[in-house]
């Protein structure tokens, strides 16, 4: 193993492929709330990657600096709850914001929760170019 993919993995960041144009860290949103908890995870038009926590998304990083056009991402679930937005395995143009979310409107003492894998590839070549875990989480408290 090289010692820079070795840092990314030891940092919890996910495989950046290709040219390194576009980039995926794993990550984890957690939101809790009174009334309704709701997580999300967004990949953005923007290029950028935002986390959801009751409504309110924040700017995380960048994914891509290249035309988002050109990229198409895919959200496999690998545990848990089908989340509610975006379709699931199915590749989508990127020139669209996608989001993947996870709702606890049950004050039962259980959260919530989807794990997914996701992948962005580019739209003409079919080559995937990073890959990324994501951990959705919500719980009503």
């Amino acid at each position: 193993m090289t010692g820079i993919l070795h840092m990314m993995l030891v940092a919890g960041g996910g495989a950046s492929g290709g040219s390194g144009s576009v980039t995926l860290n794993n990550a984890e949103v957690d939101a809790t709330d009174g009334t309704s908890a709701s997580a999300a995870w967004r990949i953005d038009s923007d290029g950028s990657i935002y986390y959801g926590v009751n409504g309110s998304f924040t700017a995380q990083n960048v994914w891509t600096a290249d035309p988002v056009a050109n990229y198409e991402v895919r959200a496999t679930k690998t545990s848990g709850s089908n989340p509610t937005g975006s379709s699931l395995a199915t590749w989508l143009s990127c020139s669209s914001d996608r989001d993947w979310t996870v709702t606890d409107t049950t004050n039962n003492g259980v959260a919530v929760f989807s794990y997914l894998t996701i992948e962005v590839r580019d739209a003409a070549t079919l080559d995937v170019k990073a890959s990324c875990d994501v951990r959705i989480i919500a719980e009503r408290v």
